[in-house]
């Protein structure tokens, strides 16, 4: 009986006209942040990382609310060669080198958003500063973290972002559905990597893995709830 009540009680909530809009929210995102650096082709052939985690937002004052997103994804190319196995099998075509690249994005800034009228859309634009971290992974099995040979090095980079976006959130309820799409342009400033695990030849510093900026389009969506 006690369940019946209170699967009414929160049926009445749901149905229930919400006043304003949820100041707060949480959504799960997934986003591409484009590298357009010919250097980001030895790991993925496409000109962007696309990653997903999540983000929370937080009301301030009026149409402003503070925003912050984590997000994660690792992409990977494989490079072939003509190995012979050590006990004089055929030739079989296997991975000579693995290169693999992850990126972790956090990122917080302010954000407008702008009602239309009494529907359940706005729009909104936002200003976000970022740090990027990547880490670059060259070896045949780069899941293997103790893995012989592997080289390793893990550098970050300041950034920012900037775009628009077009929300869909119902104001029906105290817990509102919410959906987004976001638009605009990133930007990191270039990282370097190094593995201090291994010295180049002749002189004695630390192997040069290169390095890596992500700059150009940026596009993000999300679904979660307001409240």
């Amino acid at each position: 009986m006690s369940s019946l009540l209170l699967i009414a009680a929160f049926s009445a909530l749901s149905t229930a006209e919400a006043s304003e809009r949820g100041k707060n929210a949480v959504h799960l995102v997934y986003g591409s942040y484009a590298s357009n650096d010919a250097a980001f082709e030895f790991y993925s052939p496409n000109p962007s990382i696309g990653a997903a985690g999540i983000r929370g937002e937080r009301a301030l004052r009026g149409p402003v609310s503070l925003v912050s997103t984590y997000t994660r994804r690792t992409v990977s190319s494989e490079y072939y060669d003509d190995l012979i196995l050590a006990d004089q099998m055929p030739e079989r075509e296997e991975a000579a080198l693995v290169a693999a690249f992850t990126g972790q994005q956090f990122t917080v800034g302010p954000k407008l958003q702008l009602d239309l009228g009494k529907s359940a859309f706005s729009t909104y634009v936002v200003g976000q500063g970022l740090a990027f971290v990547g880490t670059s992974r060259l070896d045949d099995a780069p899941d293997e973290d103790d893995n012989l040979n592997q080289l390793k090095a893990r550098s970050w980079a300041p950034g920012f972002i900037a775009a628009g976006g077009l929300e869909y959130s119902p104001r029906v309820g105290p817990i509102q559905l919410s959906t987004f799409v976001e638009l605009g342009y990133n930007w990191t400033a270039q990282m370097g990597f190094e593995d201090d695990s291994v010295r180049e030849s002749g002189t004695n510093a630390p192997a040069d893995m290169g390095d890596l900026a992500f700059r150009g389009f940026y596009m993000q969506m999300g679904l979660g709830v307001r409240f």
